[in-house]
């Protein structure tokens, strides 16, 4: 799996990291939702803000395994 890329380990690491955050964000909204719900416009776009970095993170880290098989294939 993609975790196992020794290079990019610590990138790994932090991607989890903020996946745990945003877990715990979208908990948060979830209780929100159930006690005061004049809180969820205010998170929204904190979530949605969040979630396209994440993405966006993940893409970079798939793109950069992928340049690092490449130039280890070619000896670079």
């Amino acid at each position: 799996m993609n975790k196992d890329n020794e290079a990019l380990s610590k990138e790994f690491a932090n991607l989890g990291k903020a996946l745990n955050a945003y877990q715990d964000m979208l908990k948060a909204l979830a209780g929100y939702s159930k006690t005061n719900m004049s809180m969820i416009p205010l998170y929204s776009r904190r979530i949605l803000t969040a979630t396209a970095q994440l993405f966006c993170g993940r893409q970079i880290l798939d793109q950069a395994i992928l340049a690092d098989k490449k130039s280890q294939r070619s000896g670079i």
